[in-house]
């Protein structure tokens, strides 16, 4: 498949945008969350003791949007978030040039915090998805569903993930499969 160029003409062909591999990205994440909603669903009632079919786990129902709509908000709570971090960081090497370094200190320390909220933000929405699926809650109701059942078990559940993260990077390196950065959205955002 030959598509025509869509790089500007200094670049190289291997910086050049490839419209099928973004296809490909998009096909992949929609089967991610499609996959990860049919097992959570499975699984919640299978441990709740409720009848499941094949039928049942497959066919998507009304809680699908719930699911969908808590992972977007989480999405663009995250980048907007990344968005401040970009401003704050911005505005302070820009005022901080005539300042000095202590003005760009500040922009930096500014910027590292959002980073850190944004972190502990992730790990506390992660189970809004599980929320939306098991209790069948809408978008906003399912975060905040999650702010409540990782109220105080932030750090344990860092760790956590942090553990997971290396897992699986020693297994992506023992099978020799570059780890994406796709794989670590989907351990902080629960997908």
């Amino acid at each position: 498949l030959c598509l025509p160029s869509m790089a500007s003409p200094g670049q190289s062909p291997a910086h050049q945008a490839n419209p099928m591999q973004a296809l490909l990205s998009l096909v992949y994440i929609v089967v991610s969350v499609l996959t990860v909603f049919v097992m959570t669903r499975t699984v919640s009632r299978i441990y709740l003791n409720r009848p499941i079919s094949f039928q049942d786990s497959i066919l998507p129902n009304s809680r699908i949007w719930g699911f969908i709509g808590s992972q977007l908000l989480i999405v663009l709570v995250l980048m907007g978030a990344a968005v401040l971090m970009g401003i704050f960081i911005g505005i302070g090497l820009t005022v901080g040039k005539g300042m000095g370094s202590a003005a760009i200190a500040l922009a930096v320390l500014c910027g590292a915090a959002v980073v850190v909220m944004m972190v502990l933000y992730a790990l506390r929405v992660s189970v809004a998805g599980v929320a939306a699926i098991v209790e069948g809650t809408g978008a906003r109701a399912s975060l905040s569903r999650s702010l409540s059942l990782t109220d105080g078990f932030c750090l344990k559940y860092f760790g956590l993930s942090i553990l997971l993260g290396i897992i699986t990077l020693v297994f992506a390196m023992i099978l020799n499969l570059p780890p994406t950065p796709i794989v670590a959205v989907v351990h902080l955002t629960g997908w």
